[in-house]
């Protein structure tokens, strides 16, 4: 297991990034209800992704057996305060890769969804894949910064993506082409 440990001076905290297993499977589903009670943002709300412990598992498992995917989280003190995938495509699309990113409140701002992202492409260019995908909410200016940051690319968007209280918010489509970096 490949483990790096990151102390963020400016804030004073020590932040460990590690991949996911199958034992986090309980602790991931809580965090979900954490995040997704904290952002409109998201797919999902207070009641987080709705699975169940063995669904969850079964979902990390896949990842883990994936050799061209992957999934970070972030710890604080035994907590995860971070989140983030790369899940590589079937078939005629094993190019590409979807990515997916969260960061509990309390911890926005601090240099960890740069942390993850990094990680993130760094594992994608090593494991071969060409193009990282992500869809982010038109709305969202603070992840859309993120990610052009890091050189992602908005090549679209999709009308009404979420409905919350009766609100409609679009989603931007966003990629990252590894071939030339």
């Amino acid at each position: 297991m490949y483990v790096i440990k990151y102390f963020i001076n400016r804030y004073n905290m020590d932040i460990i990034i590690k991949e996911a297993r199958i034992e986090d499977a309980k602790k991931l589903i809580e965090y979900t209800g954490i995040v997704g009670s904290q952002t409109e943002y998201l797919s999902f709300g207070k009641e987080g992704i709705g699975v169940s412990l063995e669904e969850e598992e079964a979902f990390i498992r896949g990842i883990v057996e994936n050799p061209k995917s992957v999934m970070y989280l972030a710890w604080k003190d035994g907590e995860i305060v971070g989140c983030s995938d790369i899940r590589n495509l079937p078939n005629k699309m094993s190019h590409r890769a979807d990515f997916g990113i969260t960061v509990v409140k309390s911890e926005w701002r601090k240099g960890i969804g740069s942390m993850l992202l990094e990680k993130c492409i760094s594992f994608a260019k090593e494991c071969g894949l060409e193009i990282i995908n992500l869809e982010v909410m038109s709305e969202n200016i603070r992840a859309i910064g993120l990610y052009k940051k890091f050189g992602f690319v908005k090549t679209g968007k999709t009308p009404a993506c979420i409905k919350v209280n009766e609100r409609y918010i679009d989603a931007d489509t966003m990629y990252l082409d590894l071939r030339n970096i």
